[in-house]
């Protein structure tokens, strides 16, 4: 699905098995100016094991016309495997 992430549009995938918000991959990144590097790093377990991600937030995220507002994300250093971005469960 479409989303908005700070104004910028993205590919998202609905990820029912994620309990975050949102993840994005490091392109979507890139658009947003966010830099994994530089970013506070927590542990996130998927369906490939556990991997490391940045912590930050975004002012806006826009999904099926609904804004919500100073949502928290995960930014992996690596391409997601379908599309830019993983809406997850808080954010459904």
């Amino acid at each position: 699905t479409e989303i908005e992430v700070n104004g910028i549009s993205a590919r998202a995938n609905f990820d029912l098995g994620a309990g975050d918000a949102l993840t994005i991959g490091p392109a979507l990144a890139g658009r947003l100016g966010l830099d994994y590097r530089t970013l506070p790093k927590t542990q996130k377990t998927g369906v490939g094991g556990n991997f490391d991600v940045g912590l930050t937030s975004v002012d806006a995220v826009r999904v099926a016309g609904e804004t919500f507002s100073d949502v928290p994300i995960h930014v992996s250093d690596v391409a997601l495997p379908v599309g830019e971005a993983n809406l997850g469960f808080d954010i459904l």
